[in-house]
């Protein structure tokens, strides 16, 4: 006797795409994208949020972050690095007065 595979929904698949971002940074429990307009951030916010949703339901877990959060970078000479870290100067890519979003 065959058995019949039952292909299960994959969740992953209402994952919402977020807007081109200009830097992103990747942390062990959650990921930032960098905007230049708070327009830009507040799509990338929304999606972030709804897919925190989906994430969450699979057992994912964020620990003190938020997704879906948007801060402005505020504190002058800070600039993304090749490996993905934020640092005071140096080469890189400038981040201050850009829009982070905190995704999932």
């Amino acid at each position: 006797m065959m058995k019949r595979k039952v292909k299960k929904p994959n969740p992953y698949d209402k994952w919402q795409r977020y807007p081109k971002e200009v830097a992103r940074r990747s942390g062990c429990k959650v990921s930032w994208n960098y905007y230049k307009t708070l327009e830009e951030a507040k799509v990338c916010s929304k999606a972030a949020y709804e897919n925190s949703f989906i994430a969450e339901a699979e057992g994912y877990d964020f620990g003190y972050q938020a997704p879906g959060a948007i801060r402005q970078v505020t504190e002058p000479g800070l600039v993304l690095d090749a490996r993905g870290g934020i640092r005071r100067g140096g080469e890189g890519t400038p981040v201050t007065g850009l829009y982070e979003v905190c995704l999932p």
